[in-house]
């Protein structure tokens, strides 16, 4: 005979009848690279460019989302970007502004000579909205509106044009009422685990 009031039989109860939160669910929204702009010759430095995309929004109408690696069909904004470079003396923080669907244009501020080294580079915006379309059909809840991506070398000690890149994502967390929820639950458990070993 089951004991319906056994702490197992509560748990799988709760479990069953809880809303399943998605954990750890991500998705991408947008790459950085690092690529050559104009090569270089003998007598003349190139330069090379950070190139950085959102790629948000329906194709059909206009947007850049590229489904299934970049499934946002709703546009986005990267609200108040800026990218921070590393390079071995003081970071160099760069603005960009709000980056609407599509490459950052123009690139003007993030040119820099082939010569110029980079150890690293943080990209940091604010998103337009949490809540947004995937091409399956589903909404996704970002966890919060705050992105970042950092780009770094694959291997060596610099970043190599043509070759390091970075995906820009965004997270989702559990519903802070299941998570809530749980946590109860956990508590009770361990209540009643210690009544009975008290007892």
């Amino acid at each position: 005979m089951p004991r319906w009031s056994s702490p197992v039989f509560i748990l799988s109860v709760v479990l069953l009848l809880a809303p399943t939160a998605a954990f750890c669910d991500t998705v991408n929204i947008g790459l950085i690279s690092f690529d050559v702009f104009i090569p270089g010759d003998i007598n003349t430095p190139g330069v090379n460019v950070f190139n950085i995309y959102n790629f948000t929004g329906d194709p059909s109408s206009g947007g850049f989302a590229l489904p299934p690696d970049f499934p946002a069909m709703d546009s986005l904004t990267f609200l108040s970007s800026s990218l921070t470079l590393m390079s071995g003396g003081s970071p160099l923080a760069i603005p960009l502004g709000d980056l609407v669907p599509g490459a950052l244009s123009p690139t003007d501020p993030v040119q820099f000579p082939d010569t110029s080294l980079f150890t690293g580079g943080f990209f940091t915006a604010t998103l337009s909205q949490t809540g947004f379309l995937l091409s399956d059909g589903s909404t996704f809840h970002a966890g919060s509106s705050t992105i970042t991506a950092e780009i770094l070398p694959s291997s060596g000690p610099s970043l190599v044009a043509g070759t390091d890149f970075a995906v820009i994502t965004v997270s989702n967390v559990p519903e802070p009422r299941t998570a809530l929820l749980l946590g109860t639950v956990l508590a009770l458990l361990i209540a009643i685990n210690r009544k009975k070993h008290h007892a």
